[in-house]
């Protein structure tokens, strides 16, 4: 992604939350980053900047703003492609089945997820895609995630990895 500099620069520069709102606030965001290298010559920190010499070519900026896709991480899970595998969703768990919690440790200890006689086992996000192989292969894995896109995500990755054994679970 080429505005991707560009784009962290304008987090630095900018409220965080607001700069990830859409490509409207992106196209504003930007704005305070190239007023901020026509004031001062250089971009807070950029490499390529610090020797002051160098002109800033604004027309990339703009070039990379309006090339930018922007979509809302809510909509992947609701609009498969037709090219991804299909992932299962339950709202039980059943025999042989094991519930993995992969929130961040921080959200599930804030949140604790209880299922009254079902295994739930906590593999943070973050691990899924190194530690699943460690996992008993026998056994089925309901991925949950509070909202379903992550575990939604994570199940379509180990798909395409060749693992059959992942539903996705919605409680």
């Amino acid at each position: 992604m080429r505005n991707r500099p560009v784009y962290r620069i304008t987090l630095r520069l900018s409220d965080r939350s607001a700069a990830r709102s859409g490509p409207r606030s992106l196209r504003r965001y930007t704005g305070v980053l190239r007023r901020h290298i026509a004031e001062t010559g250089h971009s807070r920190g950029s490499r390529e900047n610090r020797g002051g010499g160098e002109e800033v070519d604004f027309s990339i900026l703009d070039k990379a703003v309006e090339d930018s896709r922007w979509t809302d991480i809510k909509e992947i899970s609701e609009a498969p492609n037709g090219a991804e595998p299909e992932v299962e969703y339950v709202t039980s768990v059943g025999a042989g089945e094991v519930v993995l919690d992969f929130r961040s440790p921080d959200e599930a200890e804030e949140h604790p997820l209880r299922l009254e006689g079902s295994e739930v086992n906590e593999l943070p996000f973050y691990k899924i895609a190194t530690e699943f192989g460690n996992l008993d292969q026998t056994k089925t894995y309901l991925l949950y995630c509070r909202n379903g896109v992550m575990s939604r995500l994570q199940a379509l990755i180990l798909k395409e990895r060749g693992v059959k054994n992942v539903k996705v679970i919605r409680i």
